[in-house]
């Protein structure tokens, strides 16, 4: 069982001279009650830590865990919910350009990731961009990769979700038969696209 949370000065007693330590703490914390489904407890944690983390790059990967933490408690419904996940992914991305080259297939998964959850999110303006971007890059640098059909198929989805169904249609196709010629290659833990472009098609 997760401890109960008193508070940052409950964290933060005895810390005072151990700020790596603390914002560990802070972020240890923050990742366990966000996984036992305790969100409200852990965003202001992982929030915290975060902002730490601009300081302290040993914790930087705590941006991943706050934006989980944020799509998790979003609210497809609620604008405000998704421009909060909308905003961090920005912000975490500008970081990322600073250090991965701007036609990389590391900036792409970086892209579809995010896309990702915002096509989880139902919200399909916030991620066609991404994912153009995220397309441009692997036609041009992968063009006979899973991965990037498997974009194809997302930016078809991001499209079909703002019933643009013409221009959604071809992607939707071409993105779901490009996987299937290629499923021999696809690591097992992303076999789960295949059927996730199929349901696009038949939505």
């Amino acid at each position: 069982m997760l401890p109960a949370f008193q508070g940052g000065d409950a964290v933060s007693e005895g810390l005072e001279l151990l700020p790596c330590a603390r914002f560990g703490t802070l972020k240890l914390l923050g990742v366990n009650y966000k996984d036992a489904g305790r969100l409200t407890e852990a965003i202001p944690l992982l929030e915290e830590a975060y902002m730490a983390s601009k300081r302290e790059p040993s914790i930087a990967f705590v941006g991943q865990q706050l934006l989980n933490a944020y799509a998790k408690a979003a609210d497809p419904t609620k604008p405000e919910s998704i421009a909060r996940v909308a905003t961090l992914m920005r912000e975490m991305l500008a970081d990322a350009r600073v250090t991965l080259p701007n036609d990389r297939p590391q900036l792409a998964g970086q892209l579809a990731t995010f896309s990702q959850t915002l096509l989880t999110l139902k919200a399909w303006d916030e991620a066609e961009p991404l994912i153009r971007e995220a397309l441009t890059i692997r036609e041009k640098v992968e063009p006979d990769a899973w991965t990037t059909f498997n974009t194809k198929s997302m930016l078809g989805g991001a499209l079909l979700g703002q019933k643009k169904y013409a221009e959604s249609e071809p992607l939707l196709l071409a993105g779901y038969a490009g996987l299937k010629q290629r499923e021999t290659t696809i690591p097992p833990q992303g076999k789960v696209r295949i059927p996730e472009a199929l349901e696009r098609l038949t939505c």
